[in-house]
This record gives structure tokens, sequence and C-alpha cells, in this order.
């Protein structure tokens, strides 16, 4: 698959969003965002999932709990 980035003006980002939804939804991924925080690219999501697959990335917090 291929992937591309619109920015989209509010005023036509509901056509452009409805034509999207006629495409076959086994060929079309829609992932959208109204912040302006960019997405992570693939190589980043790459990155992540490197580093969450290091057992100690998942080493839980000990907290000790104290009763008076």
């Amino acid at each position: 698959m291929k992937t591309i980035e619109l920015t989209i003006d509010d005023s036509i980002f509901d056509r452009i969003l409805n034509f999207l939804e006629l495409l076959p939804k086994d060929k079309i991924k829609i992932r959208w965002s109204d912040s302006h925080i960019p997405l992570i690219d693939d190589a980043e999501q790459l990155e992540i999932e490197d580093i969450l697959k290091n057992e100690l990335c998942h080493q839980p917090a000990r907290l000790k709990v104290f009763t008076l």
C-alpha cells in the first residue's frame, strides 16, 4: 500500500471524506487527525516497536504502601 498525506480546508473536508468512504473498505484505510501534531511515520513506528520488544521496557514500577 502507499500512503498520502493531505491538508484539507475545513470547507471541503466532509466532501473529501465522503468520497474516500465510497472506496472499497479492504483497499483503503482512513486515518485522520484534526490536531496540529503530525502522525508518526513508518520509520518512527518501527523504532518504537523495537524499543517495546526490549523486556527492560516493561519492568513494572515498585510501590510500597504504608498504612498508619
